[in-house]
């Protein structure tokens, strides 16, 4: 079992981080994080207190579709035998 989950964190980050960094890239050209960089923030302060805090809300909201789909992945295995 400890094989099997440490398999599907090293291989299940990769979607959250396309749909992390997406989410990124769309927040860095909002008009609140253009602002704070006109008034001379620095980039640890538009990350920390602009972006990622809007960017928790649509990864919160993915993260239990990825552990559903992690579950449902374990199962598959299970049927085929490569399970417990």
């Amino acid at each position: 079992m400890p094989l099997l989950i440490a398999f599907s964190v090293l291989l299940g980050w990769m979607r959250i981080s396309t749909y992390i960094r997406a989410e990124f890239l769309r927040l860095r050209k909002r008009e609140f994080v253009e602002a704070s960089r006109a008034q001379g923030g620095s980039l640890w302060r538009i990350l920390f207190t602009h972006i990622f805090p809007n960017a928790l809300g649509p990864i919160v909201t993915f993260s239990p579709a990825e552990i559903a789909s992690n579950i449902y992945l374990l199962a598959i295995l299970d049927y085929l035998g490569l399970g417990l």
